[in-house]
């Protein structure tokens, strides 16, 4: 099921059944100094509630436009704009008191302009652990990672180096986000916010051009119903395209610390005591018949990686491709 964010759409002005007028509504319109045609009016409202951003009237064009994210749903943050907290959404707006839109029309017309795809995964294990892991990505050259690693912000950000489209996907913990969200947790509990986003990795897509909200819905047409009732899985597509030469990240993570040299010659010991099937008298046997004069510095280095690799083995081993790339893959197909 769809999943957004933020969103931006335009619709008919027959969507719109009433509007305050006493409300705050500005105007900015514009003219042509030489022939007087009209290059743009609208009146607009810039909305002071949870989520809720602008409505935009261009009666000059006959459309309405309507910004919000899915904050304006408060307690209901989790799940979403979705075909099943829609009629929430509109709720809200028309709570406002500002503008009475009719549901079933903005839902059959409207039309995107904005579609932040969005999945929140209440992952496996600790979520800040899936940061480095995803780091192996940037083996695809034609996608560029940017780590953000401080206190309060733990993610990855992906994006396409192409220059005809623009294609940008964050990973963060989304509960360190709201930890520092005042206007957040100015309407909704601590409590609530805490049990439905403990441990969850949020997932964004930003999806600014109709031809790219065409192309991971699989539509020919950015219609409102057209995108809620889509089956797609845009963020599953965009990152299994951006993971396609993923590489292991026992590279990355697990010798982050090292150098080259210090790295090469840690993974040759490593090749050694696999080779000899773990055994320790084979590993000193091996020593003594390959390094002259005094050994002992080097069984003592070998059992210590020994045993480290043993630790390892006495846990489940995880395999050579990422099990965390898979289990965000696996959970985003079936979102």
């Amino acid at each position: 099921m769809i999943t957004i964010d933020t969103l931006k759409i335009d619709f008919p002005l027959s969507a719109i059944k009433s509007v305050n007028k006493s409300a705050k509504w500005q105007n900015i319109n514009s003219a042509d100094i030489g022939t007087g045609e009209i290059k743009y009016d609208y009146d607009f409202i810039d909305f002071q509630q949870l989520g809720l951003k602008r409505i935009e009237i261009n009666r000059h064009k006959e459309k309405a436009t309507l910004e919000l994210s899915s904050k304006c749903l408060k307690e209901n943050y989790f799940n979403l704009i979705s075909r099943n907290t829609f009629e929430q959404m509109i709720k809200s707006v028309n709570d406002t008191g500002v503008i009475n839109l009719d549901k079933n029309q903005i839902y059959d017309y409207a039309d995107f302009r904005r579609a932040d795809f969005c999945n929140n995964l209440i992952v496996e294990n600790d979520v800040n652990l899936y940061f480095p892991q995803l780091l192996g990505i940037s083996a695809n050259d034609k996608y560029k990672l940017f780590r953000h690693n401080t206190k309060h912000n733990q993610g990855i950000t992906i994006m396409g180096k192409q220059k005809s489209f623009k294609e940008r996907m964050i990973f963060y913990n989304k509960m360190l986000d709201i930890n520092k969200d005042k206007e957040l947790l100015k309407e909704v509990r601590y409590s609530t916010l805490q049990n439905q986003f403990n441990n969850c990795l949020r997932i964004e897509q930003n999806s600014v051009q109709k031809a790219r909200i065409r192309h991971y819905i699989g539509s020919q047409d950015t219609l409102f119903k057209t995108i809620l009732e889509s089956e797609s899985a845009p963020n599953y597509m965009l990152l299994q395209k951006a993971s396609t030469k993923f590489v292991s990240l026992d590279l990355f993570s697990e010798y982050s610390d090292l150098k080259l040299y210090e790295i090469e010659k840690r993974i040759g010991r490593e090749t050694i005591i696999k080779k000899c099937n773990y055994d320790i008298e084979l590993i000193n046997e091996f020593i003594s018949k390959k390094v002259k004069g005094n050994v002992s510095q080097y069984k003592t280095e070998y059992k210590e990686i020994l045993a480290e690799l043993n630790d390892k083995r006495g846990l489940t081993l995880l395999p050579k491709d990422n099990i965390y790339l898979n289990e965000i893959l696996t959970k985003l197909k079936s979102a």
